[in-house]
């Protein structure tokens, strides 16, 4: 689940940006999935079995197909209006520009859960 998710990311940060490792190895990745509290041996099987590389290059393709190109990108009642790394006077245009149409403010209206009238 999210905390172990959690718990592999802090291990691979510090891995990587503290110690130096490089996070292409095996054998540092389950390392990395043991300290989590995944079995090694489980993680071992799954990174060998090319299951992982797999799932990256569909999750690749789908966020390519998704108009995603670049992070962040901003969506909007599923179409992107901003990505990069935007000013965020830029951002709030954008916003500004989405929500003056009615599609837009709908969009906005059910994102943060308020009522019609608000």
């Amino acid at each position: 689940g999210w905390e172990v998710a959690e718990a592999a990311y802090k291990v691979l940060h510090t891995a990587h940006f503290v110690d130096g490792r490089k996070l292409n190895d095996v054998d540092v990745l389950v390392e990395a999935a043991a300290k989590a509290g995944v079995s090694a041996t489980d993680a071992r099987a799954f990174l060998e079995s090319g299951a992982l590389e797999r799932e990256i290059v569909a999750q690749t393709e789908a966020v390519s197909r998704a108009g995603i190109h670049s992070i962040p990108t901003l969506f909007v009642d599923g179409a992107p209006v901003c990505s990069g790394a935007a000013r965020a006077d830029e951002i709030l245009d954008h916003l500004r520009s989405v929500s003056s149409n009615p599609a837009g403010a709908r969009a906005f209206r059910n994102a943060v859960f308020t009522s019609p009238s608000t």
